[in-house]
Parts: C-alpha cells; sequence; structure tokens
C-alpha cells in the first residue's frame, strides 16, 4: 500500500518538474521561432510583420499573424512538454 502511494507522489512530482521544465523550453524556443518567423516575412515580403495591436494593421493581417504565431507557439509547447517527457522517462526507467 505505501509502494502504491509512493509511485503515485513520484509520478505525480515528475508530472509537475516536466511541466515546470516544458514551460520553459517552450519559452525559450517560442521567442526564438518568434524572431525567425518576423524575419522570415521581412525577407519574403519585404515589410515588417504585422503588430495586430495597431488599429492602422489590417483586421485580416492581424488575424493572419496572430494564428500563425498562436499555432506555432502550441507546436512548439506541445513538442518540448512530449520531449520532456520522454527524457524523464528514460532516466527513471534506467
Amino acid at each position: 500500500m505505501s509502494e502504491d502511494i509512493t509511485e503515485k507522489t513520484n509520478e505525480d512530482h515528475s508530472s509537475v518538474v516536466a511541466a515546470a521544465v516544458a514551460t520553459v523550453a517552450s519559452a525559450g524556443i517560442g521567442m526564438a521561432a518568434r524572431s525567425a518567423l518576423k524575419f522570415a516575412y521581412r525577407k519574403t515580403s519585404g515589410h515588417d510583420a504585422p503588430d495586430p495591436q495597431k488599429l492602422s494593421t489590417p483586421f485580416s493581417k492581424a488575424l493572419v499573424w496572430t494564428l500563425l504565431t498562436t499555432v506555432t507557439a502550441g507546436v512548439i509547447e506541445l513538442a518540448a512538454y512530449r520531449v520532456v517527457t520522454r527524457l524523464m522517462n528514460k532516466e527513471q526507467s534506467a
């Protein structure tokens, strides 16, 4: 019985640690990705990336840019969480 509780506590702790590490990793990678997206936009269009917060930016451009950056951030977060979880599971099984 106490082994079950200990195992469950270790799993909960690992999950919290994995989430924290993945969050920090995805934040750092996300900033780099945002810069890369802005660079790619400028390189391909010859203009700065749209600023969704400016009212002078057409709604359609602001919406597309927001969707692009949000989806990119979500994919990065998902990938970071999965990589960290796999690495932590490998460490626990070793």
